[in-house]
């Protein structure tokens, strides 16, 4: 197993003073190991690693929801002067701008909703052999240069712990025999 190591430091998106550290890595199996994950059937084997996005701000919890509602009352709006101006002949135009645009908007503020309760959900990236042989490139986020060099090692334990169950499952052990 070949594993790459880098750290990055990347500006807030909100602020450019924060600062986001990340480790990168890259885990290239041998042609040996890929042979042991396919005949023992070890692609659902999996592991669990620390979250690859920084924490949810208190910006994102609150606003999502605040901006959902302005884009549902716009939708609502849209209609409500739709229907005026059947009547009216005038605003149709404003009408549909407000409908089809608030739609989208609250679609896509859903959208961005759901990403926030499932980082909320789950903490920690749960990475299966399937995945990591599809896409050996992994990322995790960390607080401080600090955290981010324990978060490496946890990384370090938890590829150290799938070396070590490939290494034990290229043989089936033989058969014992023994009086208890």
């Amino acid at each position: 197993m070949r594993v790459t190591i880098e750290h990055r430091e990347e500006a807030g998106i909100i602020s450019s003073a924060t600062k986001h550290q990340y480790v990168d890595c890259t885990v290239l199996f041998s042609e040996e190991e890929k042979a042991i994950i396919k005949v023992r059937d070890l692609y659902s084997t999996n592991f669990s690693i620390p979250p690859a996005t920084p924490p949810v701000d208190s910006v994102s919890y609150w606003g999502l929801p605040i901006a959902r509602l302005i884009a549902r009352l716009t939708w609502i709006g849209g209609i409500i002067l739709g229907f005026l101006s059947v009547f009216t002949r005038q605003l149709g135009d404003l009408a549909g701008i407000m409908m089809f645009g608030g739609a989208i908007v609250d679609l896509y503020f859903g959208y961005a909703g759901r990403k926030l309760d499932d980082r909320l959900a789950r903490y920690d990236q749960t990475i299966r052999l399937k995945t990591l042989l599809d896409e050996p490139h992994l990322t995790i986020w960390a607080a401080s240069p600090a955290a981010a060099k324990d978060k490496e090692q946890q990384l370090r334990d938890r590829l150290n712990d799938i070396k070590v169950l490939l290494t034990r499952s290229a043989e089936l052990p033989p058969t014992q025999s023994f009086e208890i």
